[in-house]
């Protein structure tokens, strides 16, 4: 289970939210945002989809 949420926090959408002290990790909040359609990708999801769009206009 765990290495399903690392692949879609990485490749897909941002899951990983920090308590507010910093030492452990929520686990509503993300998954509230995943299924409300509200999650904001992953900084690797951007950066594949610019570079599809770049090769789109090659």
């Amino acid at each position: 289970m765990f290495a399903i949420i690392e692949f879609v926090n990485y490749f897909y959408y941002r899951l990983s939210y920090y308590t507010m002290g910093g030492l452990g990790l929520q686990v509503m909040r993300p998954l509230k945002l995943l299924l409300t359609g509200k999650a904001a990708k992953s900084q690797i999801a951007k950066e594949i989809s610019l570079y599809e769009k770049n090769m789109e206009h090659k």
